[in-house]
């Protein structure tokens, strides 16, 4: 009994998702899981450290490691790896395949050890690196226990890289045979790694028992992918053969994604320089605003992009360009239809969100650690649909085999970023805490005329990342779209503009309704503030929903399509009935 219920276990997370659509929808769910995860992960920690020095400490220390696994790993290695293997695979070549991914695999571990070496014997002057490129001393300063701990973190820290960039390396030969689930389920068990920590480790550790649990979580994201990578029929053997053509082209199309992933990430260590620089706890506020931030950006845009791009990719290779236009123009009306209103709850909702955060009796988060990451969370709501849709943007130029492009625009992105969050932070350190958003706009003037160091600070920071993401949309898209010869108004802004509309009327009717329920409602209580959080969020999908089937937007459709996959994800894939919409189905064939 015990061997077939392993055996359908490992069955299910094997299964082949063979559509875009199916494939988006396991990563969505699993995204869900994992960003609830995180949420948990953050209402714990913000109950135990609120927003404290403490806890700022921890982000600092985990911003280098965090910085090099996203540069050698998650972008340049997976983004160049995907594509070529994908490549063989077309080709039905697997063995060829193997030794490619075996070769890449032993090289990379070789690599991130060394680096991961470098950094534990380096980590104070990593700790001073981080404290001292700060534009203004912090306020209080760091104390040299503060900073011995910090340097501890960093060791502790650097052992994750190594471990993850195996299992990502893992995850991308399983996306290539389009086994999307057990990906996905790796992430959540990282997540549940670092919830561990806080009921096992930190209890006699402290905030350094939060360090082992990001390396157990490693450790538990690694293992789970093993069972399938042997199911698929990859098993692993030290290879370097680095002469190889394949492997030579993963290196030349990994060189550009690394040095525009090196400036997007710069980005990541100016915000966390900067936040150090501004009073304690911003830091840790950043990040909370942050973890709702990246919730639905990973939940739809993300999702989409990774699950699209092995289609795409495909396609590109086998010189089917009308098909690859089509999935990513279907690729990108679906992102819009789903992240649009996210946004809106997001930004409406931000308060009553970030108060979540506050949970029980006793808690170190308190109200003014509320009214910043709120104000954070403002700048990052608009940022939802622009990261959203540069995650699919930026995987259809590597489809292409094109990592020069994202690199230009990212760099002109990134330099904008830089040069607005150092000005922001200071415009926005005159903000009055205790003043709504109008009121703040309208002194804006004042705020202008000189520099600032209070709590708003640090919302600076969201601000300079939002204008640079759009910007950089902006660029990409245009270069992109002409590219392929253009999209055409039907394809794109057609339906873009009833997406729009909706959106608008979601708004404001959600914007009425949180207003009248925050008057009836006593939302110091936990459960009244679910209640308003969850009405709230139900009227304004209702409207939206509504809203684009009276403007007739195709992707209406979707609705109906992603319950009928998460059915067959659970049963056996049954016909759609005869009788429903055509378009459906012809949706269906093209996804």
């Amino acid at each position: 009994m015990v061997f077939s219920i392993f055996k359908n276990s490992r069955d299910f997370v094997g299964r082949k998702q063979e559509t875009i659509l199916s494939a988006a929808l396991v990563m969505m769910i699993a995204a869900i899981a994992t960003k609830i995860l995180g949420i948990v992960r953050i209402i714990l920690l913000a109950n135990i450290y609120g927003t404290s020095r403490q806890l700022d400490i921890f982000y600092a220390a985990n911003t280098i490691p965090e910085i090099l696994f996203n540069i050698l790993v998650i972008g340049s290695l997976n983004t160049a790896l995907i594509p070529i293997l994908s490549e063989c695979l077309s080709k039905r070549n697997k063995e060829k395949m193997i030794d490619v991914f075996n070769t890449v695999l032993s090289s990379s571990a070789i690599v991130l050890f060394i680096i991961g070496l470098i950094g534990i014997i380096f980590a104070d002057q990593v700790t001073y690196l981080l404290i001292h490129l700060n534009v203004s001393t912090p306020n209080p300063p760091f104390s040299p226990a503060e900073l011995s701990n910090m340097s501890l973190m960093i060791r502790i820290l650097f052992i994750s890289p190594v471990i993850l960039g195996v299992s990502f390396m893992i995850s991308g030969i399983l996306i290539v045979h389009k086994r999307f689930i057990i990906t996905q389920l790796a992430s959540v068990f990282y997540t549940v790694g670092s919830i561990i920590s806080i009921f096992v480790f930190v209890p006699f550790m402290g905030i350094v028992g939060l360090c082992w649990g990001v390396v157990l979580g490693s450790l538990l994201h690694l293992f789970v992918q093993l069972p399938v990578l042997k199911y698929i029929g990859v098993s692993y053997k030290f290879t370097l053969d680095l002469k190889d053509e394949f492997v030579r082209r993963i290196g030349r199309l990994m060189l550009p994604r690394f040095l525009g992933l090196a400036g997007e990430q710069l980005g990541n260590f100016v915000d966390t320089v900067l936040a150090l620089g501004l009073l304690p706890g911003s830091l840790t506020a950043f990040k909370y605003a942050y973890t709702y931030y990246i919730f639905p950006v990973s939940f739809v845009g993300w999702s989409f992009a990774q699950a699209a791009f092995p289609t795409l990719a495909e396609e590109y290779n086998e010189e089917r360009y009308d098909s690859f236009k089509m999935n990513f123009s279907r690729s990108l009306q679906q992102i819009l239809y789903l992240i649009l209103p996210l946004t809106v709850i997001f930004i409406i909702l931000r308060l009553p969100l970030v108060r979540l955060l506050g949970i029980g009796k006793g808690t170190q988060f308190g109200w003014n650690g509320t009214i910043v990451t709120a104000w954070i969370l403002l700048f990052f709501g608009l940022n939802i649909v622009f990261q959203s849709v540069l995650s699919l943007l930026i995987r259809g130029f590597y489809a292409m085999q094109d990592t020069k492009t994202p690199v230009k625009a990212s760099i002109a992105g990134l330099i904008l970023n830089i040069v607005l969050s150092i000005y922001l932070v200071h415009v926005f350190g005159r903000f009055d805490v205790n003043r709504g958003f109008i009121e703040n706009i309208i002194h804006l003037p004042y705020y202008l005329s000189g520099n600032g160091t209070g709590w708003m600070a640090v919302g600076g920071l969201a601000a300079a990342g939002t204008t640079a993401s759009f910007l950089t949309m902006v660029i990409m898209f245009i270069i992109f779209s002409k590219r392929l010869g253009g999209f055409g108004k039907e394809a794109i802004w057609q339906p873009l503009l009833k997406k729009i509309v909706a959106t608008f009327l979601m708004a404001g009717g959600m914007y009425a309704v949180y207003r009248t329920l925050d008057v009836l409602m006593n939302t110091s209580r936990t459960l009244e503030l679910f209640f308003l959080i969850i009405i709230t969020s139900y009227i304004g999908i209702s409207i939206y929903i509504i809203a684009t089937f009276i403007l007739q937007d195709d992707d209406i459709d979707l609705v109906y399509r992603v319950f009928t996959r998460i059915k067959n994800l659970l049963y056996a894939k049954k016909e759609i009935p005869g009788g429903v919409n055509s378009t459906i189905a012809r949706l269906e064939d093209n996804s």
